[in-house]
């Protein structure tokens, strides 16, 4: 939260919301009342982790969204992916020496 203390006023406000559960997270957040998001975590497994990511401007009337999954070979070693809606991808390779 931003105040002028010129104009006597909010010149920016932020507001999020989360919940988390043991295996499950949410999140919300609402940007100076123009932008509105949230995203999902879940852990399915031992293995496998899924998020998805969602972001609408209210202004632009443009949506932006994004998934994400991780997989883990051993106790050491996992890998994982997303995409977003521009068809940009990123492909990870972690291993803890």
């Amino acid at each position: 939260m931003s105040f002028d203390t010129d104009k006597c006023k909010l010149s920016q406000n932020n507001f999020t919301l989360g919940y988390k559960a043991a295996d499950f997270q949410l999140h919300t957040h609402v940007n100076d009342g123009a932008e509105f998001g949230g995203s999902i975590y879940q852990k399915v497994n031992e293995k496998i982790e899924m998020s998805i990511h969602l972001v609408w401007t209210a202004s632009s009337k443009n949506t932006h969204f994004g998934i994400a999954a991780k997989y883990k070979l051993n106790c050491r070693t996992f890998l994982c992916a997303k995409v977003n809606n521009a068809s940009l991808t990123g492909l990870g390779y972690t291993q803890t020496l």
